[in-house]
């Protein structure tokens, strides 16, 4: 947990979706930045629907298939692998259109939020999927992402970029 994930603005957009809907947050990682997230959920008095876990590698998966919604608020990201592993596993996902994150909101897989620190953006973005008035095809998503994202084809791309390299 980093500053620049953007974690502390979905604190503060998950308290306003609060007053609408009964809702629980788990923050998953461990970093420097979870003790100013941990006050963070105290201050805005959110504290008793904030969990942080720091499970790491194949015990997030689990959460991913449990999550109603996986929101990665970031202000930097190359790949977000987090995003791709919560659509493989079914679950929609809110980020920003950051590195691969812009292909999978064009390809329509994700809901996008143009700026994390838009707070009433981010409240409102959750909303509509967890009230279910924005959709996804998650069965036909997942489906997609497993085949674009698979270990083999990765590494197909990966060493065929080496070679055109060393070519």
């Amino acid at each position: 947990l980093e500053a620049y994930k953007g974690v502390q603005f979905l604190l503060r957009g998950f308290q306003m979706l609060l007053a609408d809907l009964d809702a629980e947050l788990r923050i998953l990682g461990n970093g420097p930045f979870k003790r100013n997230l941990t006050s963070l959920s105290r201050k805005l008095e959110i504290k008793d629907k904030v969990t942080f876990s720091d499970k790491v590698g194949s015990e997030i998966l689990g959460e991913y298939l449990s999550a109603d919604l996986v929101v990665v608020p970031s202000l930097l990201e190359s790949f977000n692998l987090v995003a791709i592993e919560a659509l493989a596993c079914g679950t929609p996902v809110l980020t920003t259109p950051l590195g691969e994150a812009r292909v999978l909101a064009e390809k329509g897989w994700c809901l996008e939020i143009s700026n994390p620190k838009d707070i009433r953006e981010l409240y409102e973005k959750m909303k509509r999927i967890l009230t279910g008035s924005v959709s996804f095809e998650l069965h036909s998503i997942r489906s997609q992402i497993l085949e674009v994202y698979s270990s083999k084809r990765i590494a197909d791309l990966t060493l065929a970029a080496y070679e055109r390299t060393l070519a």
